[in-house]
């Protein structure tokens, strides 16, 4: 068992360190080179593997909106999709998501960038890449840690207020039961447990 953990963990550290040379490479990208699809590559990639905090939040915002108004300048939602093809989903209208066809849309339907960093953002939002979406979705989590350093709520605890949701940011256990508490400590209900799925054993065919 203990040969079997310590391949795991080998496994695991190795992995990271893979991963951080990665980051280490789009970063040095990112930053040094002059080829501006080049340097939009890395830093698609490179925020996408950012955690969070990770850096200075305010210095990272500001080369992350850099990386921004690069592409609205350089580029076009044309280059957009030549170089981060639309995800081959196909049942968007069915499921009410984003998919191939939305994304096509999105090209179509969008203005030339011409230096205009909203109409990247609105066309980022409906266009649908994996690497791309990792990239918005870190720009949203610099704006969260800004406004956390600032004592302001997250974009989505704002959200919430305005909405009347109610949003769960801790747990407790009592009596085998989750908790689910609010900033406050306050007890918002109980967590659903989910339910089992059995397995049930298919016979092959002899």
């Amino acid at each position: 068992m203990k040969v079997i953990q310590g391949s795991r963990e080998a496994t695991e550290t190795r992995r990271r360190e893979l991963a951080d040379k990665r980051k280490a490479r789009y970063r040095g990208i990112m930053l040094e080179s002059k080829d501006p699809a080049k340097v939009i590559h890395a830093a698609v990639r490179w925020y996408g593997m950012r955690a969070k905090w990770e850096g200075d939040s305010k210095a990272e915002f500001s080369l992350y909106c850099a990386m921004l108004r690069l592409l609205a300048e350089e580029f076009s939602p044309e280059w957009v999709m030549q170089e981060f093809p639309p995800c081959k989903e196909y049942q968007g209208t069915r499921w009410g998501a984003k998919d191939y066809f939305t994304s096509r849309k999105a090209v179509e339907n969008a203005a030339p960038f011409a230096g205009n960093v909203d109409a990247v953002n609105s066309f980022l939002r409906e266009y649908d890449n994996d690497l791309l979406r990792e990239f918005v979705i870190a720009g949203l989590f610099l704006l969260d840690e800004l406004r956390a350093a600032q004592g302001r709520p997250t974009l989505a605890e704002a959200w919430a207020k305005e909405t009347g949701v109610q949003v769960v940011h801790s747990t407790r256990v009592e009596g085998g039961k989750e908790i689910l508490l609010d900033d406050k400590g306050r007890t918002l209900g109980v967590a659903k447990k989910p339910r089992l799925r059995h397995i049930r054993a298919v016979k092959g065919r002899g």
